[in-house]
């Protein structure tokens, strides 16, 4: 096993050094692993590059998902990992190390080859993330101009502005799955907000449960 890299387009098959294991088995709740990989890229005079890896998995927590996609009986598998990369660039007479740490959760489905949901954290601060998406991947789209929806990024604890979406059913959920508010949005005569009080920080994905449509929203 190993990884494939593309370098002015030529394509360059890395295999590990030390093979990536992905998943415990038996796949259940509770399961532990720890593991550890590696793998070296070295063009000989050019450039190299080489990382080692451990990492602690464990099957930390199953329930229900809710995406923009539908809903999700799944099984989380968390990720913790401790890496150091070593990259030389032999033309520019540059060498370093950098160490990495961080989490990775997934989000396991059945019948759903790869997970429907998965999140990066820095600092326990999500950083990167990607879901199963629905017909439209509207979680990257900017939200309909008739939600009137602002500000954006807006402090945490103010009123969000989306007089658009009175009376309509919504789920507001943070980048990790959770739902964080489902319910209708307070009105007060033509005005409509939601109280972003007890929510996270980062970004948030707010869902009219009617039409399917979705925004993201940010929350400092």
């Amino acid at each position: 096993m190993g990884i494939g890299l593309t370098t002015d387009f030529i394509d360059l098959p890395v295999p590990f050094d030390d093979e990536e294991e992905l998943l415990p088995l038996p796949f259940v709740y509770g399961a532990e692993m720890e593991e550890t990989s590696a793998f070296t890229l070295d063009v000989e005079g050019v450039f190299f590059y080489a990382t080692e890896q451990d990492m602690d998995i464990e099957v930390d927590a199953w329930g229900t998902l809710l995406l923009p996609g539908g809903e999700f009986d799944c099984l989380r598998v968390k990720r913790t990992f401790s890496a150091l990369d070593t990259i030389n660039v032999a033309a520019a007479d540059i060498g370093f190390t950098l160490p990495r740490e961080g989490t990775v959760y997934e989000w396991y489905a059945p019948g759903e080859g790869m997970p429907v949901l998965s999140v990066q954290t820095f600092i326990d601060i999500p950083a990167i993330w990607q879901y199963k998406p629905g017909e439209t991947d509207a979680v990257t789209e900017s939200a309909p101009v008739d939600w009137k929806l602002g500000p954006s990024p807006i402090q945490l604890g103010a009123p969000l502005h989306c007089p658009g979406l009175i009376g309509r059913d919504l789920l507001v959920s943070d980048a990790m799955g959770r739902a964080l508010f489902r319910g209708k949005p307070t009105v007060a005569g033509t005005m409509a907000t939601l109280d972003t009080k007890g929510w996270t920080s980062g970004m948030v994905v707010i869902t009219d449960l009617g039409s399917g449509r979705s925004a993201r929203v940010v929350i400092r």
